[in-house]
């Protein structure tokens, strides 16, 4: 046999080698590719389920989260402003109570209802924002908790341990002497200043408010400007 046939074999059988090869690498890819494809799928599929089951979860956590409000605002005065965003797959929700108060000019706290990317986890959060501030306060907090582990009253606990520290805080602003200005009012009876969340009793004449440490100064006030108390 020649040896241009026998070189000629030898190509031929590399060159159906190589081929073959060449087929099974790229079968290995795309084998792969379907791999991939049926895992993004069933992911998609379980963050949607997961999501499904979250949504009831987090209204219910919007309703204990209203109760408890709603008891702050019978102590309080503050406008509610809502936000809420969602779509197939996400949910996000916050509350920002805007607090009227003459011993700063902002104060907001805010509660932050969402979940994390693959839905696993419920996420609240709290942020409290107060200009000016002459005093040290958490300004957030932040507590994540198992979707599949929801527990109505560790979030509820959760809620009244912000809304109590929030509460402390106000506390602290009316004992903060630099916020205690801007409140300053005089008991002209007694000669005292004081800020006037102090006061015991108030007197309005000719469109002015005084404001009095007892009873007993604003009926003698009445009655040096001979006024009925």
């Amino acid at each position: 046999m020649s040896a241009s046939i026998i070189d000629d074999r030898a190509n031929r059988s590399e060159t159906g080698d190589l081929s073959s090869r060449l087929d099974a690498v790229v079968e290995e890819a795309q084998e792969k590719a379907k791999a991939f494809q049926a895992e993004a799928e069933t992911a998609r599929l379980e963050v949607r389920d997961r999501f499904q089951k979250f949504l009831p979860i987090a209204e219910r956590i919007v309703a204990i989260a209203r109760e408890k409000l709603e008891q702050l605002r019978e102590r309080l005065k503050f406008d509610v402003i809502p936000a809420q965003f969602q779509t197939e797959q996400t949910y996000s929700r916050s509350v920002t109570l805007d607090v009227k108060s003459e011993l700063a000019g902002v104060i907001k706290l805010i509660f932050r209802l969402t979940h994390d990317s693959d839905v696993r986890q419920i996420s609240l959060a709290y942020d409290l924002q107060i200009v000016p501030v002459f005093f040290r306060f958490n300004s957030h907090s932040e507590f994540d908790m198992p979707l599949e582990a929801f527990d109505e009253a560790v979030v509820g606990q959760w809620l009244d341990d912000r809304i109590i520290e929030f509460a402390n805080v106000l506390l602290e602003l009316r004992s903060t002497k630099q916020h205690q200005a801007r409140v300053m009012v005089s008991d002209t009876v007694a000669g005292i200043t004081f800020p006037k969340y102090y006061a015991a009793a108030t007197f309005d004449h000719d469109g002015t408010t005084y404001y009095f440490i007892s009873e007993e100064t604003r009926r003698e006030f009445a009655e040096r400007h001979g006024l009925t108390p």
